[in-house]
């Protein structure tokens, strides 16, 4: 029996409305051994500027993956919804 290491994977999530929130990047970390852990970073919308005086909403969801090759699971978990306003643009 193989038992994982319990890989785990961070997506945030971003929007103009609590009910419209979508992924803008994750974060994956895989514990392989006791001794190392890796990360990787992946953002989608690299670049993009955030509209002045706008309220933004963002949430993380963290999943685990564990349990044994012959029954594997998964467990997700979600944030609260936080927000954010961004100020006015004050460039001439």
């Amino acid at each position: 029996m193989t038992v994982y290491r319990y890989p785990l994977t961070f997506t945030i999530y971003m929007g103009k409305s609590q009910t419209a929130l979508s992924p803008i990047g994750s974060f994956s970390a895989r514990d392989e051994s006791s001794r190392s852990t890796e990360w990787y970073y992946d953002l989608k919308e690299k670049g993009k500027r955030l509209e002045p005086n706008t309220t933004y909403y963002w949430q993380v969801e963290v999943k685990v993956s564990h349990g044994t090759d012959e029954k594997p699971l998964e467990t997700t978990v979600k944030s609260p919804i936080w927000s954010f306003k961004t100020g006015y643009d004050v460039r001439p």
